[in-house]
């Protein structure tokens, strides 16, 4: 009786095993598939701005990006607030509705000043504008 049962438990065990490796082989597949279609957009990215503006420009601005990404990444790991309970939550949601409308309010401004700043600035100023903007939308959303 009990091999029995031994041998029903293994037949499953094995068929999870393998319908897991099988998983995970498809899923490195794809993953690899990614990495290689995330390069050629990466390519076709600088292809296109080396086109338009030289290839130290089309680096830079490929760098950059990536640099502004991380820095995004880096932001939302270490800045964000530590997890609290939800009765402690709610009460303090009653007494924060005037910081929130109050930083909601700066924000607007900040987006607004930045909106202006991108419709009738330079270069420098748009990127200053887009580093204001990101700035802004993580300040919201920590707020919410």
């Amino acid at each position: 009786m009990f091999g029995f049962l031994l041998t029903i438990l293994r037949g499953d065990i094995s068929r999870r095993v393998h319908a897991f490796k099988v998983t995970a082989v498809l899923v490195v597949a794809a993953s690899a598939a990614l990495l290689v279609a995330a390069g050629f957009a990466l390519a076709l990215l600088y292809v296109w701005l080396a086109g338009l503006y030289g290839t130290m420009i089309a680096l830079a601005v490929i760098a950059g990006g990536f640099a502004v990404l991380a820095l995004i990444l880096f932001l939302i790991a270490f800045l964000r607030p530590a997890a609290k309970s939800r009765a402690v939550r709610h009460a303090a949601a009653d007494t924060d509705v005037a910081a929130a409308a109050e930083s909601l309010a700066s924000s607007q401004r900040t987006i607004e000043e930045a909106l202006a700043a991108v419709q009738q600035g330079s270069r420098e100023s748009m990127l200053a504008a887009l580093a204001l903007a990101v700035v802004a939308g993580l300040a919201i959303g920590r707020k919410l």
